[in-house]
């Protein structure tokens, strides 16, 4: 994309960790692209990254302009940054509130306002405002959520293959499913190894599908409880924003999760059905493994 936001993506991380991530979006915005990020108390390697800055204090603009200008600013203006002192530290406690005592508040909350004023009244606020002046606006702006936002299909779509990437690239979920599912065969073919056809074993052949049924269902809600918890904040964010329906991510996700989770009761069918020695016959195999399939399903 040639638009990238970045909310935060040094947050909880170290200030290793922190500076590679700055790195790649400055070597993004060396390509050509535009990178948009927000930061809290940057180390001085990742500030120097930056090539314009926007300071905020309670949501107001306190500076807006090219980061090599912000700390001759703010010393015209009084505020002289220490030497040896990271600038992006010192603008940090400069635009704070200081909520250690009420007169500290008062104090910092007052600064902050003479802050908010003079760059109101600086050049810098006027380029601002006239390079906003510059930008075209259409007059149907305001209706181009409504006219953008695609039709049911579409959504149905693009989620689908959103979807589908999910699960095909899950190798840990995956794993973590296929493993049980062969263990567990193992284990129950070992239990009911060549059942006999006989009045007494048809208790053990009950015993089985009962067993067969209930552990395949169980295997099935390894994914839910791992999956669900973290794709619950995202779809809660995207459909608050409007961007699809419930039915279509609905559809979408059902239709890309069978064919992968029918999967691994398929292979706990094959391996257990042999080993207890149930009547052969591919259609009789075709039921019980259609009644394993069924049972990870309703889970």
């Amino acid at each position: 994309p040639s638009l990238i936001f970045a909310d935060e993506p040094t947050s909880g991380l170290d200030s290793f960790a922190a500076e590679k991530v700055v790195q790649s979006l400055r070597s993004l915005a060396d390509d050509g692209r535009t990178v948009v990020c927000s930061v809290h108390q940057p180390r001085g390697s990742i500030f120097g990254m930056f090539d314009d800055l926007l300071l905020l204090a309670d949501g107001k603009v306190v500076y807006m302009g090219p980061r090599d200008d912000v700390v001759q600013y703010f010393s015209k203006n009084g505020y002289t940054c220490p030497e040896y002192i990271n600038p992006a530290e010192f603008l940090s406690d400069l635009i704070a509130v200081d909520f250690s005592s009420p007169e500290a508040e008062t104090e910092s909350r007052g600064r902050i306002d003479k802050l908010v004023e003079a760059f109101a009244k600086s050049s810098l606020h006027k380029e601002m405002e006239s390079t906003a002046l510059d930008i075209p606006v259409s007059g149907k702006i305001s209706h181009a959520r409504e006219s953008a936002r695609v039709g049911w299909l579409s959504q149905f779509r693009l989620l689908l293959s959103r979807a589908w990437k999910q699960v095909s690239r899950d190798k840990k979920n995956n794993l973590a499913r296929l493993i049980p599912s062969i263990m567990s065969a193992l284990l129950f073919g070992t239990i009911y190894w060549k059942l006999k056809l006989t009045q007494a074993a048809a208790m053990d052949r009950m015993g089985l599908l009962q067993v067969a049924s209930i552990n395949t269902a169980m295997l099935s809600l390894v994914k839910t409880l791992y999956v669900f918890p973290k794709e619950r904040n995202i779809v809660d964010g995207e459909r608050a924003k409007g961007s699809y329906e419930v039915l279509p991510y609905f559809l979408s996700k059902l239709c890309a999760e069978l064919p992968v989770a029918a999967i691994f009761p398929s292979i706990f069918a094959s391996i257990l059905y042999p080993m207890a020695g149930l009547h052969g016959g591919f259609r009789r195999f075709g039921r019980f493994l259609s009644s394993v399939v069924v049972h990870s399903f309703a889970c």
